[in-house]
């Protein structure tokens, strides 16, 4: 199954930020790097 626009956009962030600082990024820092009111939000998007 092909991935949502949405969670393209998820997976190039976590990319971009393991290049950058070496680690993924947290639940709550993709939470707030997208605007999402909750990390439940950010979660379902990894899933």
């Amino acid at each position: 199954m092909p991935l949502t626009d949405r969670q393209a956009d998820v997976l190039r962030f976590i990319r971009e930020f393991i290049e950058t600082h070496g680690k993924p990024p947290t639940v709550r820092e993709i939470q707030r790097y997208f605007g999402y009111r909750s990390p439940d939000s950010a979660a379902a998007h990894l899933a």
